[in-house]
């Protein structure tokens, strides 16, 4: 598996950003009456849609990669935490089944956010550089 994404998959991601927002708000919003029940998923998939609206000049606006690594940055070290408090909370025993496949899914989801902002970071920046 290779980190960098396909220009196809970005420009879906780009192109159904509204859906990823719509679908990660309607996500928060059932998990605020469900006990936080996927919550994480849910704002993960609001940041996703965020980053696809932010980027959709990604092939041609030279210098849009130093937001892209800013961007990055920050999911890298929420990727980080997230993973360690889900490892830790498996190894301790600690949450039920359902926090457990909602930070599975919000972890991939930000899995897939980090791969998107570092194809359009590396892209952008070979833009800004050629």
């Amino acid at each position: 598996m290779t980190f960098l994404m396909t220009p196809a998959k970005i420009d879906s991601i780009i192109r159904r950003y509204r859906w990823w927002m719509l679908g990660g708000a309607s996500l928060i919003f059932l998990g605020f009456n469900r006990d936080g029940f996927a919550a994480v998923t849910g704002v993960m998939a609001v940041w996703l849609g965020a980053c696809g609206g932010a980027f959709e000049a990604w092939r041609c606006d030279r210098g849009l990669w130093m937001l892209s690594a800013l961007f990055l940055a920050m999911a890298l070290l929420c990727y980080a935490g997230f993973t360690y408090g889900h490892l830790s909370d498996i190894t301790h025993h600690r949450g039920g089944i359902a926090d457990m496949i909602d930070l599975s899914f919000g972890i991939s989801l930000l899995w897939m956010q980090s791969r998107f902002l570092l194809t359009v970071t590396v892209s952008n920046w070979k833009l800004t550089h050629s």
